[in-house]
């Protein structure tokens, strides 16, 4: 959170929108990324997501609380855009203690009550955080083709 907050200062004063991207996804499609801006143009806050495929389950000192509905659980992924008005205005909402707690920016806006677009997608955008993601990284890109 701190590099984006860092970076807004940087966007143009004459920036209808802000794009955040983890440099960690880098097998995004491009169709992807402007469908996510054009439900981001519609609604003012929209963020790439796939359908959860696993079964999910809360958990509490180590043990199985509950098991939400499969189908109303999505994965958050970048990007994720947001007006630029929107943003920045509920990012000064927020305090500090909560901000520590966000884990992606679409947070932000939940925590003012704001309602974020689901953007989804079918194609791979994974994220590489482990040496064997990389590997599936790779193996995914060599397959795809040239652009």
């Amino acid at each position: 959170m701190l590099s984006v907050r860092n970076a807004l200062s940087a966007v143009s004063a004459k920036a209808d929108y802000i794009a955040i991207h983890d440099g960690a996804r880098p097998l995004i499609e491009t169709s992807e990324i402007e469908r996510v801006i054009a439900d981001a143009e519609k609604y003012g806050a929209a963020i790439a997501a796939s359908p959860a495929v696993d079964t999910i389950k809360t958990v509490e000192g180590g043990f199985v609380e509950s098991t939400p509905p499969r189908g109303k659980l999505f994965c958050a992924q970048t990007p994720q855009v947001f007006r630029k008005e929107l943003y920045t205005a509920c990012l000064e909402k927020i305090d500090q203690a909560a901000l520590e707690n966000v884990t992606d920016d679409s947070s932000i806006l939940e925590l003012c009550g704001e309602r974020v677009k689901i953007t989804e997608i079918s194609g791979c955008n994974m994220k590489i955080t482990r040496p064997d993601d990389l590997v599936a990284a790779k193996a995914i890109f060599d397959g795809k083709p040239v652009v």
